[in-house]
């Protein structure tokens, strides 16, 4: 089939003038005509910044029509900010010019791969010939076979992928074997897959979501409900680590894109990268959600006062903006304003009592005051109310094992509390064992004290956590003395 007479992989409204333009292009099968035209995207909606960049890639094809980087530039820009149909004849010529770059034949297959085009295979193929290891291509043309029937050749790459050098990109490769194993009702296969993929990387929201359901097939429902409680913890989506992609989405220059630019640069650290990013887009197009990120940034480097202004910018934009009022809560109570941060968290739960990081914000806030007690009740509302955080179980196991007050300890409780936590993490977080630990010793039971120790202390040795090392060490010691432990600031 034809890839301008394709109708069930792209909407019906842009399909007519993918036609139109896709005549130009011999990589989708359709006819060729004998002179080339240079694509004339509708620009007049685009924000300016983007509208400009275009045009001036535009350009320089004019003035150098033989050089693919001039020509696979201006795709990279057309097909970031959505103008896809235009996007693929300059890929194309891209390729002509230069058949052996391997990022011209990528972005091509990603952008079929994206509509749903049968070329789809064909174009990671072609790429896969230039390029033959690159796992996160490995990836998608392992699940773009399988998704074609094509399940052994499928296997054979995604086991490449599973065995990267890259933990992270590893990690997805074991999830989507364990997909092979479920839908070849392998349930024990995919059980230990999904556990692998786990242990590489711990946030992927897709694995756990199918690993609660892969123990709910094999009967361990209680299994299945810790791990589906870890569901509104982790991010909607996670994909696939790829260069490429980050080259490609790096050509965005929208206010869209300007705030994915600023939230790749959070995720790595770059503080004043993402301030230089999210001012961008504030700039562009002011909203809630671009105060809310400049708020957070200031607050990463430190200068909480400006913060606290663009979180306040952020609700008078939005009155019901709860990350923006616990994110102001952080900066008030950092600037030594305790109540109204106290008021601020409050009114944060008052309008969202299913949003766990409130509270898990006005309990440490009473721990840092001495008010182990109001902390105490605070994260006891949080477990009855709030949607479950390992953070807010653990720390009240913490408080219920180790505080100084006899009539605020709770043994039993917390053991309940710290196995549950564990039970999520698979028992692999030595600060978690830790956890644990301290309360079997508060429960009287050394013995298991000794053993979870000994472990939390192998796993913060391994991963060189030299400082929790230390003190899980320290506790060891006492609980081999029947003692247990009680934290100085509870």
């Amino acid at each position: 089939m034809k890839f301008c007479q394709i109708q069930n992989w792209i909407p019906s409204k842009i399909l007519l003038l993918l036609c139109l333009v896709l005549t130009t292009i011999s990589i989708f099968g359709c006819s060729t005509p004998a002179e080339e035209k240079l694509p004339e995207p509708n620009l007049t909606e685009l924000e300016s910044y983007a509208a400009e960049k275009i045009s001036a890639l535009r350009e320089q094809v004019e003035q150098k029509p033989n050089d693919a980087e001039a020509w696979g530039k201006l795709a990279m820009n057309l097909d970031i900010h959505d103008y896809k149909s235009e996007a693929i004849p300059a890929y194309e010529k891209a390729i002509e010019l230069a058949p052996d770059e391997f990022r011209w034949r990528y972005y091509l297959a990603l952008l079929a791969d994206e509509s749903g085009a049968p070329e789809t295979i064909d174009l990671y193929e072609q790429a896969l010939k230039v390029n033959t290891d690159y796992p996160p291509l490995l990836y998608r043309l392992g699940i773009a076979l399988n998704l074609n029937g094509q399940t052994d050749r499928a296997k054979d790459l995604l086991r490449q992928v599973a065995n990267a050098d890259d933990a992270i990109i590893s990690s997805y490769g074991y999830w989507q074997l364990a997909e092979l194993a479920v839908a070849q009702n392998e349930l024990k296969e995919s059980l230990d897959l999904l556990l692998k993929s786990i242990e590489l990387n711990p946030n992927l929201r897709e694995v756990r979501s199918m690993l609660a359901a892969v123990y709910t097939r094999l009967g361990d429902q209680q299994k299945a409900s810790l791990q589906s409680k870890q569901l509104d913890l982790l991010p909607e989506r996670m994909p696939i680590p790829d260069r490429f992609v980050e080259q490609l989405q790096a050509e965005g220059v929208s206010a869209f894109w300007f705030s994915q630019h600023g939230r790749r640069h959070l995720d790595f650290g770059n503080y004043e990268a993402a301030l230089s990013a999210f001012q961008m887009e504030n700039r562009i197009k002011p909203s809630a959600d671009s105060h809310n990120s400049l708020g957070m940034t200031y607050q990463y480097l430190g200068q909480h006062a400006e913060a606290a202004a663009h979180f306040r910018k952020a609700i008078e934009m939005r009155k019901d903006y709860v990350e923006a009022f616990n994110n102001l809560a952080v900066s008030l109570y950092s600037m030594f304003q305790k109540q109204q941060a106290v008021d601020t968290l409050k009114r944060a739960i008052e309008i969202k009592p299913e949003y766990a990081e409130p509270y898990l914000n006005l309990g440490t806030f009473h721990i840092m005051e001495g008010q182990s007690l109001q902390a105490i009740t605070i994260f006891n509302e949080a477990m009855e109310k709030a949607n479950y955080d390992l953070r807010i179980g653990g720390r009240l196991a913490w408080l219920l094992a180790t505080s100084k007050r006899d009539d605020l300890r709770n043994g039993k409780k917390a053991v309940e509390l710290a196995k549950e936590v564990n039970e999520v993490t698979d028992y692999l977080h030595p600060d978690n064992l830790d956890i644990l630990a301290a309360s079997y010793a508060e429960a009287g039971a050394f013995s298991r004290a000794v053993e979870i120790a000994s472990k939390a202390s192998e796993l913060a040795h391994n991963a060189k956590m030299a400082n929790l090392a230390k003190q899980i060490d320290y506790r060891l010691d006492l609980y081999k003395k029947h003692q247990a432990y009680r934290d100085p600031e509870l």
